[in-house]
């Protein structure tokens, strides 16, 4: 892309040169003598038209076309790159024989909290839990309740103390799920995404929401 060119600062410039030029000949008529008071100005001088400069190019460039004074709108020229999606980092697994490949995130979440009883062939759901310091326990709380799982716990604590229900089994490690839902047709659980799932198990998709 071609580099777009400064305002013309020049003439600008060349008159503050020529009032530079005027001032020194009043300092110094020719034939004139130098005193100290006459240097002292011209020191003054010479440094103030340098600042002067600087701000001149300073003011041209803000007068770019996309500059902050031009009033124009940014450039579309130079494009952000797409933001990457973060990785998933657990998977949610059921059992093989199961026929559901995919359910909405609010139906799963509905599973575990048990209000969602019945798969689509009529298998009963039967849902696991990891310990809740397990990192594919926190992802999954988060993403799929969208609540922490301190305030999921709490809402098994109040539906135990109501009689209202009893929270999903829980086993201690990764294998152990895989195990529970390989023994349970309507199992559900969920694992660390790097974990290898054999032929019994498979991976739920979590479709987004209409």
């Amino acid at each position: 892309m071609p580099a777009k060119r400064l305002p013309d600062a020049e003439p600008e410039i060349r008159s503050a040169t020529a009032r530079s030029a005027s001032f020194v000949e009043h300092l110094y008529p020719l034939g004139g003598r130098r005193t100290r008071s006459t240097d002292g100005s011209l020191r003054r001088f010479r440094r103030w038209f340098s600042v002067g400069r600087v701000l001149l190019v300073g003011m041209a460039c803000l007068m770019l076309p996309n500059g902050p004074l031009a009033g124009g709108q940014p450039s579309d020229d130079v494009e952000e790159p797409p933001a990457e999606a973060p990785a998933a980092t657990f998977k949610i697994i059921m059992n093989a024989a199961n026929p559901t490949v995919a359910l909405e995130r609010s139906k799963i979440a509905r599973m575990f909290r048990k209000k969602l009883f019945v798969w689509e062939n009529g298998e009963r759901v039967q849902a696991v839990d990891l310990p809740r310091e397990s990192p594919a326990r926190k992802e999954f709380t988060e993403a799929i309740h969208q609540k922490s799982v301190t305030m999921i716990e709490r809402y098994w604590q109040q539906m135990i103390f109501s009689g209202k229900g009893h929270p999903p089994d829980k086993v201690e490690t990764e294998a152990e799920v895989i195990e529970f839902i390989e023994q349970r047709p309507g199992g559900i659980g969920y694992v660390s995404a790097e974990i290898e799932l054999p032929s019994t198990v498979k991976e739920l998709q979590v479709l987004e929401e209409p």
